[in-house]
């Protein structure tokens, strides 16, 4: 599910089952991660521009890979 600012591209999936999309209320992007040892087995990334949600997803999916060889 995506929602985008007028203008923007959107941010190419960066994993499996990566939910991406704009808050227009909030005005920051946002990245629903799997990750099954939090709580609710995902984890709600925010970054102020889809360069750094990449960079902030990138990371947590590169450690979720290296703890389990998965994802």
């Amino acid at each position: 599910m995506t929602c985008p600012r007028p203008g923007t591209v959107l941010p190419a999936p960066r994993g499996p089952r990566v939910i991406t999309w704009y808050g227009r209320a909030t005005g920051r992007w946002w990245a629903l991660v799997p990750w099954p040892s939090a709580p609710h087995g995902a984890l709600l990334v925010e970054a102020p521009d889809q360069a750094t949600l990449n960079e902030h997803v990138a990371h947590l999916l590169a450690a979720f890979r290296s703890r389990t060889g998965t994802l």
